[in-house]
């Protein structure tokens, strides 16, 4: 995802990034360029604040739409605030179809758009081969590979969120009785790859003998390939699950309830009440924080192009427990709470350098 200790880390990521499939029309483009009204696949609101900034109009670009309960609402949620904040113009344009990326971004372009804020590794390209010509917009690319060379006007942010999977790697092997746990991902990616190191060494911490078994369902949105991995996991002793795989990760969840195992989850806080007894945690980037984030640094004086980095150390990526899981009757409560003082110390360790995570990209 970016440079640390000289290496470079593809932010190569789909999570709830998923394509979805609808495309942006000649009509909605030029009803973008205007900014008035509300086109096909876009939200519009204007709203008054009393901060007086150089961030006039905001407009967050994505290729999956609203309704994930995760990533993309989460941004949403927090686009709105920060207009609001501004007193600032608000957007949020659903760009589906590749082809249609470019000229999109253009319009935004043309209708002077202050800070244009594309989400995920797909749009990357498109805003670095648009935003020259726009010099006046500020454009920033969250979840993205560091541009070599970088641009002026262009803003990368990438996210290490392996580190976290260190810790949820640390809490599995924490509490798991039967000494094998488990690792469901998307796809093969090589950032996805670091997690599921990144997790099995924060497992072998704990302890050195664990089995860790990893699969990729090669999807972010089907739930039934999720429950078929999971329940090959279980039946070779899993009692512990991290997902890392957006929707597929429900169907993990509803296996490893139907087992009585547990699962720590990439998916929202909304699982939390349904699942009581079988999620523990989410690993998560937090989108609107990260959004909010870069706004800000928009609206302050000396911004510049460049890369940035999120993550554990300012909190954008992290391991949250699940309070319906902690107040609930499950056995296994009582071995998550009795972790939470050594997961923080363990991130506390990783924030101060104090133990490494390795960044290890190699297919599992």
């Amino acid at each position: 995802m970016n440079r640390q200790s000289g290496r470079i880390r593809p932010a190569v990521r789909k999570s709830s990034r998923t394509v979805a499939v609808a495309a942006v029309t000649s009509l909605a483009l030029v009803t973008l360029a205007a900014c008035s009204g509300s086109g096909s696949g876009s939200k519009d609101t204007k709203s008054n604040g009393s901060t007086s900034s150089s961030v006039k109009s905001v407009v967050l670009v994505a290729a999956q739409n609203t309704g994930d309960n995760g990533p993309i609402d989460s941004m949403n949620a927090a686009l709105t605030a920060t207009g609001k904040k501004y007193g600032a113009s608000t957007r949020f344009v659903y760009s589906s179809d590749p082809s249609a990326y470019k000229t999109t971004l253009q319009a935004l372009g043309r209708a002077r758009t202050s800070v244009v804020v594309a989400a995920f590794p797909a749009l990357q390209s498109a805003v670095n081969a648009v935003a020259p010509s726009f010099p006046d917009t500020k454009w920033v690319e969250l979840y993205a590979d560091a541009n070599k060379p970088s641009l002026k006007n262009v803003k990368t942010v990438s996210f290490d969120q392996y580190k976290v999977n260190y810790l949820s790697g640390v809490l599995a092997a924490t509490v798991s009785k039967s000494g094998s746990i488990g690792y469901v991902g998307g796809a093969v990616q090589p950032g996805m790859n670091a997690d599921f190191h990144a997790y099995e060494a924060g497992a072998k911490s704990v302890n050195s003998s664990i089995k860790v078994i990893g699969a990729f369902a090669g999807s972010f949105a089907d739930p039934t390939k999720g429950s078929l991995i999971a329940s090959s996991q279980l039946s070779k002793g899993v009692d512990v699950i991290d997902t890392d795989a957006a929707q597929t990760s429900l169907g993990v969840i509803k296996s490893a309830q139907s087992a009585g195992a547990l699962v720590i989850t990439d998916l929202g806080s909304s699982v939390d009440k349904q699942y009581s007894k079988t999620v523990i945690g989410h690993v998560a980037i937090d989108f609107g924080a990260a959004l909010t984030k870069q706004v800000d640094a928009a609206a302050a004086s000396g911004w510049a192009g460049g890369a940035a980095t999120s993550g554990l150390e300012d909190s954008v990526a992290k391991l949250t427990l699940s309070e319906p899981f902690l107040s609930g009757s499950s056995k296994s409560a009582a071995a998550v709470k009795a972790a939470q003082s050594k997961l923080e110390n363990v991130r506390a360790s990783i924030a101060s350098g104090k133990i490494t995570v390795p960044f290890d990209t190699s297919n599992i």
